[in-house]
């Protein structure tokens, strides 16, 4: 009976451990709307995704922001370092997922092991949340502060064409139906 009542809870401590700290974790902004696209990667604010999409942006406008071919290759060469990277990180939680799941179908179970393998998991989750910030801050690093200042003017600037354009072709739809 204890055995059982023991399984019962290592189950539902860890049901709710890796659920609750998802449920944190993925919370969504105020205003309810996920920012990340990404099924592992639904948090409100996603490092992940704002790595790529600077990096993208960036290339992007490598004109307007006069990059050099040095810089280039530099961004280039760190998007696929990290994507590399990740990959490598996302399969050893993988693995770390199956471990656990493979300590709970044996007949005896042992918390502490299992306790460890939980450890294990989330110290990858940790180097690779950090990986994506070292990442974020090289990637802003390689710019000059000349470049940094035009990248924020061109943003704003993208950003402020974007929600007025979205708005008439709203208006635009909206006749059409009429």
């Amino acid at each position: 009976m204890k055995k059982l009542f023991l399984g019962v809870l290592v189950g539902a401590i860890l049901f709710f451990g890796v659920n609750g700290v998802k449920l944190f974790a993925c919370a969504s902004s105020a205003s309810g709307q996920e920012f990340c696209s990404k099924q592992n990667c639904q948090q409100a604010f996603c490092i992940e995704e704002k790595f790529f999409k600077k990096a993208h942006f960036i290339l992007e406008n490598q004109q307007d922001l006069e990059l050099s071919d040095e810089q280039i290759e530099k961004i280039k060469t760190l998007k696929i370092n990290v994507k590399k990277d990740l990959i490598m990180k996302d399969a050893s939680i993988e693995v770390s997922e199956l471990d656990i799941q493979s300590a709970f179908m044996k007949g005896e179970i042992d918390v502490n092991a299992i306790n460890k393998l939980i450890d294990e998991k989330y110290n990858i989750k940790k180097d690779r949340a950090k990986l994506l910030v070292k990442s974020y801050a090289d990637l802003k690093n390689i710019l000059t502060k000349m470049q940094k200042d035009k990248m924020k003017e061109i943003w704003l600037s993208k950003e402020s064409k974007g929600p007025k354009e979205s708005k008439e072709k709203k208006c635009m739809m909206k006749n059409k139906r009429k």
